[in-house]
């Protein structure tokens, strides 16, 4: 994000304190993770600034906040058979989806390395999601 953000005038002093709450929450994620690849902590992070926004969110007043909708989330986690796979969909400039992904035991502490990139191209972000999801069973089930 940049410093040139600019608040809606006519806002009331509720709605402008919580964007200005949101847009620091946003930033300090965003300074977090700027430049490292995807890895657990990048998940932590993800999931610690969706809780942040949703609890801005429920502090306004109704309407304060449109809500968001549509496109699925570039980010998702799943457990199976004790673990926790995490996916990650990136676009490529093809069009193409790609996904960064990695496997953890429920419980083991969190690795550091970043997630590898799939070398596979799909046509759609579900596509490439489910290909990853179905891939990292596959190795679950292996082990």
């Amino acid at each position: 994000m940049t410093n040139d953000f600019v608040i809606p005038p006519g806002l009331s002093p509720e709605a402008r304190e919580a964007i200005t709450r949101a847009k620091a929450a946003i930033e300090k994620h965003v300074a977090l993770g700027n430049g490292k690849p995807i890895t657990w902590s990048t998940i932590e992070s993800q999931e610690q600034l969706q809780e942040e926004i949703r609890q801005i969110v429920a502090s306004c007043p109704p309407g304060t906040f449109g809500t968001m909708g549509g496109a699925p989330p570039a980010l998702e986690t799943h457990q199976y058979k004790g673990f926790v796979i995490a996916i990650h969909a990136i676009p490529r400039l093809n069009g193409q989806y790609s996904t960064l992904s990695g496997i953890r035991k429920l419980g083991d502490p969190t690795p550091q390395e970043g997630f590898p990139l799939s070398e596979e191209e799909f046509s759609t972000l579900e596509a490439a999601v489910k290909a990853a999801l179905e891939e990292a069973k596959k190795k679950i089930d292996v082990s």
